[in-house]
């Protein structure tokens, strides 16, 4: 019954007011039971002490039925009660009102009783009775009074009541089953849509964002769900591009090695100057796959989750110049200035040295690619308080404010034409991944048409 939302709303809005009502009704009834009729009950006790007292003042009472009649209309006439008199054997004397059933006076008239109360503690009890011994100053039982208090008007007042608390739960019950019943169906439209949202990406189709209504919860949730859905989407773009990517950056190599070997098979190898061209052709075109490979490879590190860094001490006074060495060939060998500014007292920092070493050839490679014959190519370092910073810097093309942040995307191509045309669009990319995993920075600055500058800020963990 409690399975479904909407029931359960239903019933924890209809199960409060049930229970009020129900104790108010317990309430109502123990006021009447216990409080109302005690309470009367002790007032007819006093008064019918204080009439029996008077009325053993004067003996003929007892004696003369006449005598006892002008007695309660005479001293009882403020009462509204009935009265009756009984004499010494249990017999009506005088009787004012209705007349009751003759209780047993026995023990009473005896003395072995002070009084009777009757009718005392019936839920339906219509009335009260009071029974007190007339008992002279000596000891003797000379009768008995009787008080009989009738509240049927209060106990229809309390019907009443009664009725009125049932028409109150039964208000109550209707208005929070309604309640809980809207609640449930606001509840379970953005429920309901969120689940057939999942259903359709399971079945890979592409949903519409939701729109995030409703408690707050459920624009968290509404709002998770739409996140995650961008984040689906962008890695299906992506997924797009890398193929796209991969047939192109793949097929360019290849159908060069393939021209390059039927050169070589057509007669070409009798040529040692030819030869050897189509020799070094084939090197350049096997480190273009080279360094797709590790491209493709950091992108698979990404996907695992954080990377995971061997980190360890490098003395980065050895370490970076044997980093440098194979760059400062290519750049020379490509007609481009190479300047290394290195301080004298580098220190000896933790890092993973195989992967920092990955950055420096990611940025070295693209200043080299993109910097013009005669340029040139910087590469300096600097010890801050609790930084160590190194700065790549190149007389390239530049790079626009507009595009400055996206080269850090995957498969991020520029749109001016004028720098990372081409390839996976990765390399940085993954550089920056790896400098934020040593709780570093990658950040650049370039001055339009005057170079970009590549800062790598590592934090100074000396070993």
């Amino acid at each position: 019954m409690l399975k479904s939302l909407r029931n359960r709303l239903i019933f924890s809005h209809v199960l409060p007011p049930l229970i009020i009502v129900l104790l108010v009704g317990v309430a109502l009834v123990y006021i009447q039971t216990q409080i109302l009729i005690v309470d009367l009950s002790e007032e007819l006790m006093d008064q019918a002490h204080i009439l029996a007292g008077v009325a053993v003042d004067s003996p003929a009472i007892w004696k003369d039925p006449d005598r006892a009649a002008a007695f309660i209309e005479h001293e009882a006439a403020p009462l509204d009660a009935d009265i009756t008199l009984y004499d010494r054997d249990g017999n009506v004397l005088a009787l004012r009102g209705t007349r009751q059933a003759a209780p047993d006076l026995a023990a009473l008239l005896n003395g072995d009783l002070p009084y009777l109360v009757l009718s005392r503690g019936k839920i339906r009890a219509e009335m009260v009775d009071v029974v007190i011994p007339a008992v002279t100053p000596n000891g003797q039982v000379v009768g008995a009074l009787r008080l009989t208090q009738k509240f049927t008007q209060i106990s229809r007042q309390f019907q009443r009541l009664y009725l009125v608390v049932g028409g109150v739960l039964g208000a109550a019950l209707i208005v929070g089953g309604l309640v809980g019943s809207a609640l449930a169906v606001n509840l379970q439209r953005p429920i309901a849509e969120l689940t057939w949202a999942i259903h359709a990406i399971a079945a890979e189709n592409h949903p519409s964002p939701l729109p995030e209504r409703g408690p707050v919860e459920l624009q968290t949730l509404a709002r998770a769900f739409n996140r995650l859905l961008g984040r689906l989407s962008l890695l299906e773009v992506s997924r797009r591009r890398l193929l796209a990517n991969l047939v192109h950056e793949l097929g360019r190599p290849l159908g060069a090695l393939l021209a390059a070997t039927e050169a070589l098979a057509g007669g070409a190898a009798d040529s040692p100057h030819l030869r050897d061209e189509l020799l070094r052709g084939m090197q350049d075109e096997i480190g273009r796959l080279r360094r797709l490979l590790d491209d493709l490879a950091g992108m698979y590190d990404r996907t695992l989750g954080a990377l995971e860094l061997n980190q360890r001490p490098v003395d980065l006074k050895s370490w970076l110049p044997a980093v440098l060495a194979p760059w400062r060939e290519t750049a020379r060998a490509n007609g481009i200035a190479w300047r290394a500014d290195l301080p004298p007292d580098l220190p000896r920092i933790v890092v993973d040295p195989d992967r920092l070493a990955q950055v420096f050839g990611n940025l070295l490679s693209n200043a080299i690619k993109y910097t013009p014959l005669g340029g040139a190519v910087l590469v300096d370092v600097s010890i801050e308080p609790h930084t160590v910073e190194f700065h790549v810097r190149d007389t390239g093309p530049g790079i626009p404010e507009e595009e400055r942040e996206h080269i850090f995307e995957p498969f991020h191509r520029a749109q001016s034409g004028r720098r990372f045309p081409q390839g996976m669009g990765l390399g940085l990319s993954i550089a920056r991944e790896i400098v934020a995993a040593h709780d570093g920075s990658l950040t650049v600055a370039s001055n339009g048409n005057k170079g970009s500058v590549f800062t790598v800020s590592l934090p100074l963990r000396l070993a």
